[in-house]
């Protein structure tokens, strides 16, 4: 269940255009394309910080001391690992899709759930915690739509862009841990070269005949 993502926009500041967001212009060093993100790799992150406003971070994709990578969405306000973080760190991870797969060990076929429109981000609900080493995130995940069921009975939180502010500082966040609707996402079969986590490049959307 979202044991990999992309991020596929141009550069950095359309990033920050597309979220809306502030960002520390040095950050633009640190951005690249990525087809093909692992746990514990560092991505972004979208909180409040300060003055409320939305800000861009890096972070580490692997929450707490165990360095998971997914919190289960029913169980995130009783979870004593997740809900203070539910209840004061939540987050939004900008994505252009995640993979799920089918098929046995040995043999498996990724799976590619993206918009169709590839300027178009897929945000994801987080968790995320502030330590010694900076910040990790965990992802919020929930019952898969009929587009993902076929292939996995879990998906990703996907927020919609007008319940950003919602997810981020509402007190009703957890009305959102839900399905994604359907026609959010397309599903690409894609390179198996997605199965080993080092290929990170354009090769690896590369649609399965």
């Amino acid at each position: 269940m979202c044991g990999r993502f992309t991020l596929t926009i141009g550069d950095f500041e359309q990033l920050v255009a597309l979220l809306g967001v502030e960002a520390d212009p040095r950050l633009a060093q640190q951005y690249r394309r990525r087809f093909n993100v692992p746990p514990s790799d560092t991505h972004w992150i979208v909180t409040p910080r300060g003055d409320a406003k939305r800000t861009i971070l890096p972070a580490r994709w692997g929450f707490g001391r165990s360095k998971l990578p997914l919190a289960r969405g029913e169980s995130v306000t009783t979870n004593n690992l997740f809900r203070g973080a539910f209840a004061d760190h939540r987050c939004v991870v900008p994505t252009s899709g995640f993979f799920e797969w089918t098929g046995a060990k040995g043999a498996r076929k990724p799976h590619w759930f993206h918009p169709a429109d590839p300027d178009e981000l897929v945000l994801l609900g987080g968790l995320y915690r502030e330590g010694a080493e900076g910040f990790d995130f965990a992802i919020v995940t929930t019952a898969a739509n009929e587009t993902v069921r076929p292939i996995h009975d879990r998906m990703p939180v996907v927020i919609a862009k007008h319940d950003v502010d919602r997810w981020l500082r509402g007190d009703d966040a957890r009305a959102l841990i839900h399905p994604a609707p359907e026609g959010v996402l397309l599903d690409t079969e894609v390179s198996t070269r997605v199965n080993t986590a080092a290929n990170d490049d354009e090769a690896c959307l590369e649609p399965r005949a």
